[in-house]
């Protein structure tokens, strides 16, 4: 097969937008080669990635639970900060433990892929997950898990300009991630294609878990240009925020906002009709898929080669009465506390 060398390539064959779908995957499935979990205890696989006390990746490391059980293997989850120091340093600590597979969100590829292509080289089976260059493939990682970032950016715009929009806010809580970038290129793209057009306003790191900074920041962007009619954030905290910027800037409807990623806040919010739509690429799913991927490798000798589709999804209000009764039915799965 050549999708491993081709990403870019592979991508623009499996990931056509899909609007207003949600509840399915676009992933294959990997079924298991035994019916109950055998004892694979000597096996472990590490999942390098965000800290724990966002729901999006509680609900990463609750796929990857349910695989490593599923399949009998030893499971460790090392959380770190989406800043470059802090995850090379996670994945150094994971490559000493020397297991059987490692499992990695490539948020900044210039600090995290030299350790990667290292741990490839030594012998350690390497994968892909939620985030990953153009290039990932040239680590040595045999598949990425996930979705193609500029595609959820290309969806958004697709949304927002059909809903009117010519002038898009996009907010970015984490200016430099690779995956955050290819989300605002691919809205720049799909907005210039219909003769809107957008601009970024970027918060700094140290205050993009700040609910009052980013909301003055976007208040802020909002002031000096009265333009802007349309706000695409890329994370659902943020979206948050947004919506109460713009309720403070009495703009009402004349502010239309998207997103990227779920939270219970901003599904209640899209029920509400404060925001128009968010675009959900199932975290649950790129953590069981990854684990099952390496332990199937561990144990069998075999695995998916190239990507393995888990968004982009976009959900509005015709849809979101579903992923509610879903969050509620079935706790931390949609990654929506």
């Amino acid at each position: 097969m050549q999708t491993k060398n081709r990403p870019q390539n592979h991508f623009r064959r499996w990931l056509k937008p899909i609007l207003l779908a949600v509840g399915t995957s676009t992933c294959l499935w990997l079924a298991p080669l035994t019916s109950h979990a055998a004892d694979n205890s000597g096996i472990t696989i590490v999942l390098v990635a965000g800290d724990l006390t966002d729901s999006f990746f509680s609900a990463l490391k609750k796929g990857a639970d349910d695989a490593a059980q599923q399949f009998g293997v030893k499971f460790e989850y090392i959380p770190a900060h989406i800043v470059a120091p802090d995850l090379a340093k996670a994945l150094q600590t994971a490559i000493a433990a020397k297991p059987a597979g490692l499992a990695y969100g490539d948020w900044f590829p210039n600090a995290e892929d030299p350790i990667i292509t290292e741990a490839a080289k030594s012998g350690i089976p390497v994968l892909a997950v939620n985030a990953a260059s153009a290039n990932w493939a040239d680590t040595g990682a045999f598949a990425l898990v996930g979705q193609s970032d500029y595609q959820a950016g290309v969806l958004g715009g697709e949304l927002l300009a059909k809903s009117g929009a010519h002038h898009v806010l996009c907010v970015n809580h984490a200016p430099g991630a690779a995956n955050l970038e290819q989300r605002v290129k691919g809205l720049a793209d799909a907005l210039k294609k219909s003769g809107a057009d957008s601009t970024a306003v970027n918060i700094p790191a140290a205050d993009a878990t700040n609910p009052g900074k980013v909301t003055q920041a976007i208040q802020g962007a909002l002031s000096s240009d009265s333009k802007i009619d349309a706000i695409f954030a890329l994370g659902a905290p943020v979206a948050v925020d947004a919506v109460r910027a713009v309720q403070q800037q009495n703009l009402g409807d004349k502010v239309k906002i998207g997103t990227v990623d779920l939270s219970t806040a901003v599904l209640n919010q899209i029920k509400d009709g404060k925001i128009a739509f968010t675009i959900d690429q199932q975290p649950y799913l790129q953590g069981y898929y990854a684990v099952s991927i390496l332990a199937q490798n561990a144990i069998y000798g075999m695995h998916l080669v190239g990507e393995v589709a888990t968004g982009p999804l976009a959900i509005d209000k015709s849809t979101v009465d579903r992923v509610l009764k879903v969050n509620g039915e079935h706790h931390g799965i949609r990654g929506a506390l």
